[in-house]
């Protein structure tokens, strides 16, 4: 997806799934605008769910229940970041 409109200018994004590697990889390009609380939500299959996530190398705050991951708007409009999910196996026993 390139160009999105939203309120705050346009977003760009491509995800990756690498689920049988644990993973999945998404490259982002948001507005120079982008609130501060930016959530990507990844809505994984059942029996995967977020263990950890990464920004351009650095680790990022996850919220499990939500399935979503924190990202920080890039510096200058147009600019493009990197988000890395860590899966893990879900046996359903309790989301944290």
């Amino acid at each position: 997806m390139t160009a999105a409109p939203t309120r705050w200018g346009p977003v760009g994004y491509a995800v990756r799934s690498l689920l049988d590697e644990h993973r999945v990889e998404a490259s982002l390009t948001l507005p120079e605008a982008t609130p501060v609380d930016t959530w990507l939500r990844l809505r994984l299959p059942l029996g995967h769910r977020i263990a950890s996530a990464m920004q351009d190398g650095r680790p990022v705050q996850v919220d499990r229940a939500a399935e979503a991951v924190r990202v920080a708007g890039p510096a200058g409009a147009g600019a493009t970041t990197e988000v890395v999910v860590v899966t893990e196996p879900d046996d359903g026993a309790g989301q944290t």
